[in-house]
């Protein structure tokens, strides 16, 4: 399992990849992250263990144009990727805060994982936390999709948009939820009114 993150555009920067990759290292078994970007120079010298996929190098298929929501940048986490079997996702406005190595052991043999939607149906995905499985009919789905209908980014929210993709390829039932199942190890600054220390 590789971990990720998506810093596009100028909503975070590097300080909060610093910080999240602070918590894996410290709160899993974990210590390898990477991280998908459009300014993939604001990350040298980071150190061993910390790769930057500059997106606009291996994209086949433009990203979100201007005034689109930066969380579009997370539909590379579909892209055909060589070299990575296995993925954990989490946006960079969470903090980890507990082990989060039970997630990991939990999503280590499944196409994908998530955590639902704060009150929403119980069949309602959310990907501000994710693990997926890389390179598979799943992924393959999702990254077509986008391909064909990316043009219509204000149909859906980028989760809607993948469930809706899964839906579409008769998909959905092979993920799967975390939430009911763990302490959640996660924090936001936004939600939670966490100061990172």
């Amino acid at each position: 399992m590789t971990f990720a993150c998506v810093d596009v555009g100028p909503l975070y920067g590097p300080e909060y990849v610093k910080r999240l990759w602070s918590g894996l290292k410290r709160h899993s078994s974990c210590r390898d992250i990477i991280c998908f970007t459009d300014h993939p120079d604001e990350f040298v010298g980071f150190g061993p263990g910390f790769t930057a996929y500059d997106i606009s190098a291996f994209m086949a298929i433009p990203p979100p144009p201007s005034g689109v929501p930066a969380r579009w940048g997370c539909i590379n986490l579909f892209a055909p990727i060589d070299g990575v079997d296995r993925l954990l996702y989490t946006d960079l406005d969470n903090v980890i805060i507990d082990d989060i190595d039970p997630l990991i052991g939990y999503a280590k043999d499944k196409p994908l994982v998530t955590i639902r939607e704060w009150g929403a149906a119980w069949t309602t995905m959310a990907a501000g936390v994710m693990a997926i499985e890389c390179n598979t009919a799943l992924t393959e789905a999702i990254w077509n999709d986008y391909a064909t209908h990316g043009p219509a980014y204000n149909e859906y929210l980028f989760q809607g948009f993948c469930q809706r993709s899964l839906e579409r390829h008769g998909l959905f039932d092979q993920g799967e939820f975390w939430r009911s199942a763990f302490r959640n190890p996660l924090a936001r600054y936004t939600a939670d009114g966490f100061a990172y220390r």
